[in-house]
C-alpha cells in the first residue's frame, strides 16, 4: 500500500509540475499516467472526464483524485491530489511576481506566447481522445485508420447531438451533461 501511495504521489507530482494550461491541456498526461500504471482503464478515464466536469473543482484535479481513489482508496486520493496540486502553488506565486515585474518584457511575452500553441495542441488531443472514446469505444487512432475499430453508433449519435446542442446553446451545460449521462445509462 505504501508503495502505491508513493507511486501515486510522485506520478501526479510529475504531472502537476509539467502541466501548463491546466484542465483539458493536462488530460493527455493524466490519461497516460493513470493507464500506464493500471490505475484506470481507458473507459474509466473517459467516465472520469465526464464526471470531473460536473463536480466542483478543476477537471484535472478531480481526475487525479479519482485515479488515486481507484488505486488506493481515500489515502490514494489524498496522495494523488497532493501530488497534482503541490507544484502549482509555488509556481503560481512565482508567475504572479514575474508577471507584475516583467509583463511587458519581450522574453516573458514570447515565452507565454509560445506556450499557447502547445496548450491548444494538448486540448485538441484531449478532445480527440474523448471523441474516439465516445464514437469508437476508446479505439486508438491507428486502429481507427486501419479499419480495425468499430463504430459505436449510439455513442456517436449522443456525441453529435450533444455537440450540436452545445454549439446552439439550447441547453445549459449541466443539463446537457445530465442528459448525456442518462442516455448513456439507458444504453448500458
Amino acid at each position: 500500500m505504501l508503495n502505491t501511495l508513493i507511486a501515486l504521489f510522485t506520478s501526479f507530482l510529475t504531472v502537476g509540475a509539467s502541466a501548463f494550461g491546466g484542465g483539458y491541456a493536462v488530460l493527455p498526461m493524466l490519461r497516460d499516467t493513470a493507464l500506464s500504471h493500471g490505475w484506470l482503464t481507458a473507459e474509466q478515464f473517459a467516465d472520469v472526464c465526464a464526471f470531473a466536469e460536473i463536480t466542483p473543482g478543476p477537471v484535472a484535479l478531480n481526475a487525479a483524485s479519482y485515479a488515486g481513489f481507484t488505486a488506493a482508496g481515500v489515502p490514494g486520493a489524498i496522495a494523488a491530489t497532493l501530488g497534482c496540486v503541490l507544484p502549482s502553488l509555488p509556481a503560481a506565486a512565482l508567475l504572479v511576481l514575474l508577471w507584475k515585474r516583467f509583463r511587458e518584457h519581450p522574453v516573458y511575452v514570447g515565452f507565454f506566447g509560445g506556450l499557447r500553441p502547445a496548450v491548444c495542441a494538448l486540448i485538441f488531443s484531449a478532445a480527440l481522445t474523448l471523441f474516439l472514446s465516445a464514437a469508437f469505444g476508446g479505439a486508438s487512432l491507428p486502429a481507427l485508420l486501419t479499419g480495425r475499430a468499430s463504430v459505436d453508433a449510439a455513442g456517436l449519435l449522443i456525441f453529435a447531438g450533444a455537440f450540436a446542442a452545445a454549439r446552439m446553446k439550447t441547453l445549459p451545460p449541466a443539463a446537457l451533461i445530465l442528459f448525456c449521462g442518462v442516455c448513456g445509462a439507458l444504453m448500458a
